[in-house]
């Protein structure tokens, strides 16, 4: 059944990620402290709001995830992040 007391939303969050080099040599490693390739992740945010004027504070989580099928079949992972312990 339609319930006509459900709210929407406040607030929209837009996301753009973008990785850099998008295309790689698996054949030339390119980072410099580890064997292999290194990319660099970039994750933006942004909101918009219903009514425009409205400002909240706002606070994000989010994780980055590489290989998580292959991680949960226990399979090897292709892929690490440097900085953060393996999960």
């Amino acid at each position: 059944p339609f319930c006509p007391c459900r709210s929407r939303p406040v607030i929209h969050i837009s996301r753009n990620v973008t990785i850099s080099p998008q295309q790689i040599d698996l054949e030339s490693h390119n980072c410099h402290q580890y064997e292999g390739n290194c990319v660099n992740v970039r994750a933006c945010f942004s909101y918009t709001a219903n009514p425009p004027s409205y400002n909240p504070r706002v606070t994000l989580e989010f994780t980055f995830e590489a290989d998580g099928d292959r991680r949960k079949l226990g399979q090897p992972l292709r892929v690490s992040f440097l900085h953060r312990p393996p999960a």
